[in-house]
């Protein structure tokens, strides 16, 4: 395993490496094996919060996605903001602000570039949801969809198929308010394929041309990872997993998750672990780091991924949050 010490890599290509250190990004390139400045964030309070590592975990002051459309435009999602930067740019500006929650837990980009992201907050009194979208690569947004007060808590996660074109879409928490569905015409209906239950929970979806994968996000039940036919939606069954699933990616075939380390009576397994497969069927655990010291409301402990520019690569990257081998940095583990 290779180690990058106190930056966060949030983008994988064939030539470079995004990574960031609070608020500021750098560039890794290969060829010269060696960091340099790329782009700040400009927000007046956070980028200070985020230099001091007890204050960003506490106050979750960080960078957490970050994404490159096809003109060069980037956007990374921060605390309280959606931020953009132009090719040619030093500075990401915010191009949206989080009035509800934290920060949304992703962003779609559907196959014409239309960005997608729906609202994470607590939501106490089951208020509306929004789906907000952007048709200028992220220059504006407005409401594309609304879940109606009392159908759901929030939002985990708004995702793109690209064996359909069809948008899915995940919903939690509690019983009742977890669904699994997907709209085909961008948004004007939308179809619940599963909801429920606790197993029906999820932040994440892998897909595959018969198939799709999910991994149950649950600290009430059992974690699973399982897939459902896209014809029949018969649901299987392929691992039991250590704790509920928050993070994870897809480049072409391969497929990554890890399982997250946080306050549970049923999943009381201490490690963050990382699972990989090549075919979204046949899964392997390649990695564990322990949860650090510090209580769960410095965050619980994760291992995180980067979004890949690349369709192929031999080596898996990841960062760690709240662990004691890879917190606050980076890593790599050969395929």
């Amino acid at each position: 395993m290779k180690l990058f010490k106190n930056i966060k890599i949030v983008e994988v290509s064939d030539s470079h490496l995004i990574g960031v250190k609070g608020y500021t990004f750098y560039k890794y390139s290969f060829e010269k094996a060696k960091w340099k400045f790329y782009a700040k964030v400009n927000d007046r309070i956070i980028p200070a919060l985020s230099r001091i590592s007890y204050l960003r975990r506490f106050f979750r002051a960080e960078i957490t996605y970050f994404y490159t459309l096809s003109d060069g435009t980037q956007l990374c999602i921060g605390k309280k903001a959606i931020f953009r930067k132009e090719k040619q740019g030093e500075a990401f500006a915010p191009c949206f602000k989080v009035v509800r929650g934290s920060r949304p837990l992703n962003i779609c980009i559907d196959e014409d570039e239309n960005l997608y992201f729906g609202e994470y907050f607590q939501n106490p009194y089951r208020e509306d949801v929004f789906i907000y979208s952007s048709a200028d690569k992220g220059l504006s947004w407005s409401k594309k969809y609304t879940f109606k007060a009392g159908e759901i808590r929030h939002i985990h996660a708004v995702q793109h198929d690209p064996f359909t074109n069809n948008i899915w879409v995940l919903t939690g928490d509690n019983d009742g308010e977890c669904m699994i569905g997907y709209t085909g015409d961008k948004f004007k209906s939308f179809n619940v394929v599963f909801s429920g239950g606790q197993e029906y929970r999820a932040c994440k979806l892998f897909f595959y041309n018969d198939f799709i994968v999910y991994a149950t996000d649950s600290p009430l039940i059992e974690n699973e990872l399982r897939f459902f036919y896209r014809d029949t939606l018969k649901i299987k069954m392929i691992e039991k997993l250590q704790g509920s699933v928050i993070k994870g990616g897809q480049t072409g075939n391969l497929s990554f998750l890890s399982t997250t380390v946080e306050n549970s009576k049923v999943n009381v397994c201490k490690d963050s672990h990382l699972w990989v497969s090549q075919n979204g069927i046949e899964w392997k655990d390649i990695y564990s780091d322990q949860k650090d010291a510090l209580p769960y409301v410095f965050q619980f402990g994760s291992i995180e991924f980067p979004n890949y520019l690349t369709k192929s690569t031999n080596k898996i990257y990841f960062s760690g949050r709240a662990l004691k081998e890879t917190g606050g940095h980076s890593a790599y583990i050969d395929l």
